[in-house]
């Protein structure tokens, strides 16, 4: 269960391109084909993650590994969702580090 909701959340975040709202139709699509949450459950998430402070993919990301697999679900689909955007970060700014004399 872990696996599947990690490998979900990071082919959403490799395409997570536009913003958080960009995002819920392709991350509604996973959802619905894995039957993890009816589209009731769905759409309360997406609310609490709009209310809740920071990115709203991350945050209802986090709230569907929480209703999936509870706490370690969370962290999980919250490290697969995040982690995309976080290596190209670190290989980008490593490479403007070496380029900074030029």
């Amino acid at each position: 269960m872990y696996w599947d909701l990690f490998m979900m959340f990071i082919s959403v975040g490799l395409v997570s391109f536009g913003g958080g709202y960009a995002v819920i139709p392709v991350i509604q699509k996973e959802v619905a084909e894995k039957g993890l949450l009816t589209a009731a459950e769905f759409q309360q998430t997406v609310a609490l993650a709009g209310m809740a402070p920071g990115s709203i993919a991350t945050n209802a990301a986090t709230l569907i590994g929480y209703q999936s697999a509870g706490y370690i679900g969370a962290a999980v689909s919250t490290a697969g969702i995040i982690l995309p955007s976080l290596v190209v970060i670190v290989l980008l700014s490593s490479l403007f580090y070496r380029m900074r004399s030029n």
